[in-house]
């Protein structure tokens, strides 16, 4: 049976600013946190803040098994949901119909960013226990395969679309050698071919609901988590008021 402590991690001073994400105790004495408020915050297109806007978060959330989830993970996923709900707001209306539009700005609002960074915790321990990293040979190969599809992409670029491919590649964090012989970003291709590996194996293909007027493919693992769930030690040190 899965173990959910909700425990008073931090004093209520230090999340006394519920708009910036802090969030106040309740009667039981817990403490309760809240979205960051992001409306007016200046963001960059690269899922980081941009001038960083308060975070009152405490320095971890949650643990899984033991693992740390931050309270910086869970201030950065809310700027991708921001940035998610801007462009359907902005960009997208104009190309979507209207109650596409609505629909996809509910799902983001609906959105669990501290739930969301558990499960995909759980699923990265899942994929080490069940053996699905590939050789440090495979990754090496993903690694320099990529880059080359990588650098013939941003050659063939116009000049202006060139620069912020240059400049996403550089706030990724990516190599400017050998992608293959950097360790950090082979790990990082490992995770990512083990955690496809999961999915085709331990999920369903998701497939769209009944009212669903957009649908994105992919793979619904909603059933492998529940079970996932049950045998696994997490923590919360918050309450997330959503």
């Amino acid at each position: 049976m899965v173990r959910i402590v909700v425990l008073v991690a931090v004093a209520v001073s230090t999340l006394a600013a519920v708009a910036c994400g802090g969030g106040s105790g309740d009667r039981n004495g817990l403490i309760t946190i809240h979205r960051i408020d992001l409306e007016d915050a200046e963001l960059n297109p690269f899922y980081f803040l941009n001038p960083s806007p308060a975070n009152d978060y405490p320095d971890v959330v949650a643990e899984v098994n033991g693992v740390a989830v931050t309270g910086d993970e869970l201030a950065s996923r809310q700027v991708a949901l921001e940035l998610t709900r801007r462009q359907w707001s902005g960009e997208f209306a104009d190309n979507f119909p209207d109650e596409v539009v609505r629909q996809e700005i509910e799902k983001n609002e609906a959105a669990d960013p501290l739930q969301e960074l558990v499960d995909e915790e759980l699923e990265r321990q899942a994929v080490i226990r069940l053996g699905l990293l590939p050789t440090d040979e495979e990754a090496m190969a993903a690694a320099r395969e990529q880059q080359r599809m990588s650098d013939e992409a941003i050659a063939n670029a116009p000049a202006e679309q060139r620069e912020i491919m240059l400049q996403t590649m550089d706030q990724i964090g990516a190599p400017s050698g050998d992608w293959g012989a950097d360790s950090e970003w082979v790990e990082r291709f490992r995770e990512a071919r083990g955690l496809v590996k999961l999915r085709q194996g331990q999920c369903a293909m998701k497939l769209p609901t009944p009212g669903e007027l957009s649908y994105v493919g992919g793979y619904d693992c909603s059933a492998f988590l529940a079970q996932e769930r049950e045998s696994a030690d997490i923590v919360y040190h918050v309450r997330w008021a959503g």
